[in-house]
């Protein structure tokens, strides 16, 4: 199985994938379901790339048959995939979606003959974020265009619409464990990993990488103060001007996740670790629906690790 190379903990769905293309009994609906950052995507790419014809290396961006996919923002009428977004600067309040006028592109396209391979393959980053409208289309697609081999990717099977569901092999994407973790990280040359973001991920090595970057921007001084509850009242207001000022808002949230599994596993009384986690998943919601953040911060440290009130 050359072409499933690096990709770790995904055996039994490599081995799906590959018994599949040696007998040449395509289905012509995929349905990788997964946490994000466990291989879904680099389990796709890699796959793609045997469909196509192509060799390990070789770039799929621009292949004339292949259509990938990904979840929009609608600007001024331009849809704008996150990185996009990202890119020209937009703050963005909504989720990106799949969108109607995505699913009309995908059926023309599986609709046409393949110009250099034995047949047009069509990804779908998470396909449950399609609205009704979008769903229905894309079922309507997949029932018309035997030529295609469609790829849809969810984080939850159970979020798609159940008569796509109903046309697809679904391949089944587990967590990793915290040993293939270790040896992807390795892999790549970063050294010791630490248990606590080991936990935090969740068996997602993407969400690994995501939480080495969020540490490498927290300064040492916020790190310092969330193993230093309670806080006396100065140190706290300083400490919630600091987190507001230096953190942007996604920072703030992840780090009210981490702060949370510190806290558990702390040698606090396990009162006081129940109510600290409450604290802060009262912050985590008010951030979510736009509440200053200074002020979240400041009403959850001068709360966090205090004794209830009798």
């Amino acid at each position: 199985m050359d072409w499933a190379m690096g990709i770790v903990g995904q055996e039994r769905a490599i081995a799906l994938l590959d018994a599949a293309w040696r007998r040449r009994r395509l289905a012509a609906a995929y349905l990788f379901v997964g946490a994000a950052g466990v291989g879904r995507r680099t389990t796709a790419r890699a796959w793609v790339r045997l469909l196509l014809g192509l060799g390990l290396g070789d770039d799929l961006v621009g292949h004339p048959d292949l259509l990938w996919v990904e979840p929009t923002y609608l600007e001024r009428g331009q849809l704008l995939t996150v990185a996009a977004a990202e890119a020209a600067g937009l703050k963005r309040r909504g989720a990106p979606q799949i969108r109607l006028e995505q699913v009309r592109q995908v059926a023309e396209f599986a609709s046409r003959s393949p110009l250099q391979s034995q047949q047009v393959v069509v990804v779908v980053e998470q396909a449950e974020t399609m609205a009704e409208a979008a769903a229905n289309g894309l079922l309507k697609t997949l029932e018309e265009s035997p030529q295609a081999v469609f790829i849809l990717m969810a984080a939850d099977g159970g979020a798609v619409l159940p008569t796509i569901v109903s046309r697809c092999q679904r391949v089944r994407f587990q967590r990793l464990s915290a040993e293939a973790i270790a040896s992807l990280w390795a892999q790549m040359g970063r050294g010791t990993l630490g248990t606590e973001l080991t936990e935090i991920a969740q068996g997602s090595m993407g969400a690994t990488i995501l939480a080495h970057g969020h540490m490498e921007q927290i300064s040492e001084s916020i790190c310092q103060a969330i193993d230093s509850i309670p806080l006396d009242t100065t140190t706290a207001l300083t400490l919630a001007k600091k987190v507001a000022a230096d953190l942007d808002l996604e920072l703030q949230q992840w780090l009210i996740q981490f702060w949370m599994q510190r806290i558990w596993r702390s040698p606090l009384p396990l009162s006081l670790r129940v109510a600290g986690v409450k604290d802060l998943e009262r912050a985590y919601f008010c951030l979510e629906h736009y509440v200053q953040p200074r002020l979240v911060w400041e009403a959850m440290l001068l709360h966090l690790g205090q004794p209830a009130a009798p």
